[in-house]
């Protein structure tokens, strides 16, 4: 098994993830890993029909996830990964799942949530740079890149510059 790409997107399965990133990476499973839609009785079934017909979904919970990695239970299959949340990343690591990177797609604040813009789409808020800070010091590469043909930035410096200012 072989983590592939670790994607931070509040939207989790939409048309860029289908369409673009699955593609780009090769991926042969797209695991959802979100408590709360792994409890979801519609979710697998609106994501399951997003799926290109090559990439296995699997919805499944933090605890399940990091139990399936540890176990072997995928294989050697290529694991692309979309996460809601950076703690949720922090969380996964912390059960002992070992991630390389984590590219934030797209993050947007909930009505009145105060943040900063890192890109189109994608903010920062104030309450996740501590997690960012961890994840970096972890060794985790941090990346900003809506969709694999645009640039890829680095989040750390971009928090540096935008952020703590």
């Amino acid at each position: 098994m072989t983590i592939i790409w670790t994607h931070i997107d509040d939207r989790l399965v939409h048309g860029q993830i289908s369409c673009k990133w699955l593609q780009w990476a090769k991926a042969d499973v797209c695991a959802v890993v979100n408590d709360d839609a792994s409890k979801n009785k519609v979710a697998p079934v609106v994501y399951a029909m997003a799926m290109p017909s090559n990439v296995d979904l699997d919805l499944i919970s933090i605890d399940n996830f990091a139990k399936k990695v540890k176990n072997g239970n995928y294989g050697e299959k290529r694991i692309f990964i979309i996460i809601k949340t950076p703690e949720d990343v922090l969380r996964i690591i912390e059960k002992g799942v070992k991630l390389k990177q984590a590219n934030l797609g797209m993050l947007t604040p909930s009505p009145g949530q105060k943040g900063v813009v890192v890109s189109p789409g994608c903010w920062v808020f104030p309450h996740q740079v501590e997690t960012y800070d961890k994840l970096n010091s972890l060794g985790v590469k941090l990346t900003v890149r809506m969709v694999p043909e645009s640039t890829e930035r680095d989040l750390v410096n971009i928090i540096n510059s935008k952020v703590r200012k």
